[in-house]
């Protein structure tokens, strides 16, 4: 990752998974493959993932928060990704914790 984008990637990182130019799933690998950001929580928010879609997992994301959401949904969602942190490499799948997300870790 290009040292001036770097800068910009100091906390969680919110992402739509299906974006035109860069998918959340190709930023999340980007994320994950520096070490200077690979243990950064990322939560993908989609309207569009259907049971099963591995995506998410294979992408190493922290968490999936489902659309439509609440505000309050995303800051709880925000505050469970902090408190768990991120491990850069995780091999669990996701885990239901409330039905608008999930978290992987």
């Amino acid at each position: 990752m290009r040292e001036g984008r770097r800068e910009l990637l100091a906390g969680p990182v919110v992402s739509d998974i299906d974006m035109p130019h860069l998918t959340g799933v190709e930023l999340c690998r980007t994320i994950r493959a520096d070490p200077a950001t690979a243990t950064l929580p990322v939560i993908f928010v989609s309207g569009s993932l259907v049971p099963g879609d591995s995506r998410p997992v294979d992408a190493q994301a922290t968490a999936i928060l489902c659309k439509p959401f609440k505000p309050a949904e995303l800051i709880a969602c925000l505050d469970k990704a902090l408190a768990a942190g991120h491990e850069p490499w995780p091999t669990a799948h996701p885990v239901p914790l409330k039905s608008s997300f999930r978290m992987i870790i």
